[in-house]
This record gives structure tokens, C-alpha cells and sequence, in this order.
């Protein structure tokens, strides 16, 4: 796992990263959204901070916003298992109730605000098969169901990750989706995502060359 550092910057745009992910598996995936999907959507040559947690995105945001609504771009990228996906949905949760504590009680409050916000969910997100583990489970399943790693999987922790956050969002500039290796409708769950969150402007992914935005919902 990274840890934090700053890239020496070549403009004054700030871009902040929080990942679980390798430095090399962080830029494969930032020159594939930048390339193929966004026209350098992420612009790596600026000055660039990777951070390995949510609680260190709080403090940076503390010790480098005055008024805490962070202008730069914040890419929050999930790899490797649920565990990164678990551990930031424990901190949101905490770091919410903490706000909502300090608001019941009157006291002075510091609202982080990000207003330009990305997420990538990298299929190795769901790489754990679904198939019964037990013998008797198989009773429970469906003749011929697909033990497939399912798209939906991918939609449904998007889609909890920015209702967990949507407090403290302000644009959603995009949700990229890594659905090469992925079974299952992805019509559905999308127009879930943008029906439920209109913060949500486009969604891309892997498998297509063109995204799907907001204003194409119906």
C-alpha cells in the first residue's frame, strides 16, 4: 500500500488520491481513464498527494483548506477486496457522527466540502467467487445460476460509498467502472446510481468507448 507523498508539481492544480492500490496499478488506471475514457480528466501533472486512508484526507483537507471546500479534484480508487471499501465506510461513518455530535451540541463546526470528485472500482473490487462454499448451500441456488463475478456487485458499492459520503460531496465528476471480466446487465444498475444520485455527472466504463451521463437518464 502507498503511503503519502506529494509529487512535485508542474502546475498549480491540485489533485489528491486515496487508494489502496500500488503506485504502478494507481497510474496504469489514471493513464486509462485520462486516455481512453476522459481527455486527461485527472491531470497527473499537477501537484499530486496519495494518501492510503480517509482519515488522512480530513487532516490534509484541515491543514490545507482555510474554508475546508477543497477545489482540487479528489479520486478515491478501490482495488483488491472489500477491506479498503470497509475501512472508508467505517471512517465516513464515524467522521459523520462526529459532525452531527458537534452540530446537536452547538458548537463551532468545520464542514469539509470536495467539490470535484472521481471514483474508480476496479474489478478485483468483487474477484471472490459466489459459489456455495458448504455442499448443502447449492439448495439455495438457482439450476445453472452463474458463479461469475457479477456487475451489480461493482454498481451496489458505488453506490453505498457515495451515499455513505453524499454529505460532504459536492460534484461527482465521475464513476469509472473496471467491467472487462464482469457478468450481468449494466443498464439497470447505472440508471440506479445517476436516478439516485443527480450529483452523479457520468459514469464510464471499461467495456465502452462512450459514458453515460446524467442528462441522458430518463
Amino acid at each position: 500500500m502507498i503511503q503519502k507523498f506529494t509529487c512535485v508539481p508542474k502546475s498549480d492544480y491540485d489533485v489528491v488520491i486515496i487508494s489502496n492500490g500500488t503506485e504502478a496499478q494507481i497510474s496504469a488506471k489514471v493513464s486509462q481513464i485520462n486516455n481512453h475514457l476522459s481527455n486527461n480528466e485527472i491531470p497527473v501533472n499537477s501537484r499530486v498527494t496519495y494518501l492510503s486512508n480517509f482519515k488522512s484526507l480530513i487532516a490534509h483537507l484541515h491543514t490545507h483548506t482555510a474554508d475546508q471546500r477543497f477545489k482540487g479534484k479528489v479520486v478515491f480508487m478501490f482495488f483488491n477486496g472489500l477491506e479498503f471499501v470497509q475501512d472508508i465506510i467505517g471512517d465516513v461513518i464515524d467522521h459523520y457522527s462526529r459532525f452531527m455530535h458537534m452540530s446537536y451540541q452547538k458548537k463551532k463546526l468545520i464542514e469539509e466540502k470536495l467539490e470535484n470528485v472521481y471514483f474508480y472500482f476496479d474489478s478485483s473490487i468483487s474477484e471472490e467467487s459466489v459459489k456455495p462454499a458448504d455442499p448443502y448451500d447449492i439448495l439455495l441456488y438457482k439450476q445453472f445460476q452463474s458463479y461469475d463475478y457479477h456487475f451489480n456487485t461493482l454498481a451496489t458499492i458505488a453506490n453505498d460509498i457515495i451515499k455513505k459520503m453524499d454529505f460532504m460531496l459536492g460534484r461527482i465528476r465521475g464513476v469509472y467502472i473496471d467491467d472487462l471480466n464482469l457478468q450481468g446487465d449494466r443498464t439497470v444498475p447505472i440508471q440506479q446510481i445517476h436516478r439516485n444520485y443527480p450529483k452523479v455527472e457520468r459514469i464510464d466504463l471499461s467495456s465502452y468507448s462512450m459514458s453515460m451521463r446524467n442528462d441522458m437518464i430518463f
